[in-house]
């Protein structure tokens, strides 16, 4: 039972919600509010998935491929702490209100996390297999590059993965935009400058943003083909 503010105090005692503003239009602020929330924990969610994926999946295949791992104990709890302040701020994202409720497609939204958390693993793959094979680097480099790596195209999968359009026709709001930035900025810093771990040169730095914004456009790919995967289901 629903009872509004200017109801008398017997129906709002036995009522399941008391509306506290004059009149039933605050149910529409309720609606769509709700609706923001709901959106904004499919992309929360959707982002996670796949971050969980491409981390887990990545160190277990170089631990199997080269029986060593390529971060440092340090670098995997800073790692972790540079994603904690994006993570809080996709509470404030912006979204798109749906013109009708949402429904709670598991299936779509773990493919599409499926594709983000594989587009990530042969990334990095390809990435540790380039410093290591083919440009003979270090293991102390190769281990601040891979941080660096992983924490910049993660940052940068937050504009993919918060929205179903293009990421550049829609961007995050500017908390989410400051929160990514300032994380890739000090993981930068701390691997030029060689933070708790061997510092590498600034052109390595930038080497690794230009190779995450790559993929990040990889992953954009993505979206594309989960809805080419979900039409070919609906229609088998």
């Amino acid at each position: 039972m629903l009872a509004v503010a200017n109801a008398v105090d017997a129906l709002k005692s036995a009522a399941d919600i008391v509306l506290l503003a004059e009149g039933i239009a605050v149910i529409k602020d309720a609606l769509v509010e709700s609706r923001k929330i709901f959106a904004r924990l499919y992309s929360y969610s959707v982002y996670r998935i796949s971050e969980s994926f491409r981390l887990i999946v990545t160190i277990i295949l170089l631990g199997l491929l080269q029986d060593s791992y390529p971060l440092a104990p340090i670098q995997i709890i800073m790692l972790a702490v540079l994603n904690d302040l994006p993570i809080v701020s996709l509470a404030f994202n912006r979204v798109k209100i749906a013109p009708q409720p949402a429904k709670i497609n598991a299936g779509r939204r773990m493919a599409l996390s499926s594709l983000f958390g594989m587009v990530g693993v042969i990334n990095s793959l390809t990435l540790f297999f380039i410093m290591r094979d083919w440009l003979h680097l270090g293991a102390g480099i190769i281990s601040t590059v891979f941080f660096l790596k992983l924490t910049v195209s993660g940052h940068m999968l937050v504009f993919v993965a918060h929205t179903r359009e293009r990421w550049y026709r829609y961007l995050p709001s500017w908390q989410v935009i400051l929160a990514t930035v300032s994380t890739q900025l000090v993981a930068t810093c701390i691997a030029v400058f060689g933070l708790l771990m061997e510092k590498i040169p600034l052109e390595y730095a930038v080497f690794v943003w230009l190779w995450a914004f790559g993929w990040m456009q990889v992953s954009e790919v993505m979206k594309d083909v989960q809805k080419r995967l979900m039409a070919r289901e609906e229609q088998g």
